[in-house]
């Protein structure tokens, strides 16, 4: 087993899937850890031994948000898993919407441009 003891990480998306496997495995490994997803899950990160922060990645302020409660709990942050995303499942091109697409840019590309520009040195 590798070892974060001492790190601090935050990972969006952090309540399911891949983002909860990180999660997870980076807790085991002595990180401390800021779940960060749209729903509330709270309890969930407790029981992992993570904490949560609620946040819409595909918002600006949000993501500043997040990242400040990051700062303010662990003192530091040296590793951002931007893993949230959406796939717009069942969508033909002819039923895309430019507030789809704008939603889809937002939480994909955007969330991760802007979690990066915000990150302190």
């Amino acid at each position: 087993m590798f070892s974060l003891e001492g790190k601090s990480a935050v990972v969006t998306g952090g309540a399911s899937g891949i983002g909860l496997a990180v999660v997870e495995r980076f807790v085991a490994a002595g990180a401390n850890v800021l779940l960060v997803d749209r729903k509330e899950t709270s309890a969930l990160a407790s029981k992992i031994g993570a904490l949560f922060h609620q946040a819409d990645v595909a918002k600006e302020a949000d993501i500043a948000a997040m990242l400040d409660t990051a700062y303010q709990r662990f003192g530091r942050l040296d590793i951002l898993i931007s893993n949230a995303g959406i796939q717009p499942l069942g969508i033909n091109f002819s039923e895309l919407t430019p507030e789809l697409l704008d939603r889809t840019f937002a939480v994909n590309v955007n969330s991760v441009a802007f979690g990066l520009s915000m990150l302190r040195e």
